[in-house]
């Protein structure tokens, strides 16, 4: 999101508030200080991540009522998240081409990785978070087809969330 703001203090904390309000993640905020318009105002450029449309115009009747000027809003790219458990040798076959076989999909990205490994020489077990785009029709099934497939060939045991 591009907004325009007051060149005043204070008004980079009214941004954050209506994403802050319904619980949103701020990913980066760049303040283009070198960039005041010929009204004094300063560019701002917003990313951040929340779980709902509902919370996205939430946001938007926030900066309304705070009358903070949206100049550009570009793609809302909307994301379901899945759990996948792995058990067996992760480390020894391979963790990183194990990823990659899930993030080479275009649609789809680990985010998040847990791993136990009580021993070298034992078995591992392994939770990976991956956030499939909601416009990817049959996205979970791609996914889990991949996963299963990069298990077989490993002979890891794949755990899927419901």
């Amino acid at each position: 999101m591009d907004i325009m703001l007051k060149d005043v203090a204070g008004e980079l904390v009214n941004v954050l508030g209506p994403i802050a309000r319904v619980g949103g993640n701020v990913i980066t905020v760049i303040h283009k200080r070198d960039e005041t318009s010929s009204k004094g105002n300063l560019p701002i450029h917003i990313v951040f991540e929340v779980d709902s449309k509902a919370q996205v115009d939430s946001i938007i009747d926030g900066y309304r009522k705070e009358k903070i000027r949206i100049v550009k809003m570009d793609e809302v790219k909307r994301f379901y998240e899945i759990m996948v458990g792995m058990i067996g040798h992760i480390v020894h076959t391979n963790l990183t081409e194990t990823i990659r076989s899930v993030d080479f999909l275009d649609f789809c990205k680990v985010t998040d990785l847990q791993i136990d490994m009580p021993d070298i020489k034992q078995e591992s077990c392994a939770m990976l978070r991956i956030n499939i785009n909601c416009s990817m029709k049959d996205g979970r099934k791609i996914v889990m087809s991949k996963i299963r497939e990069t298990g077989r060939k490993k002979n890891l045991m794949i755990i899927e969330s419901v």
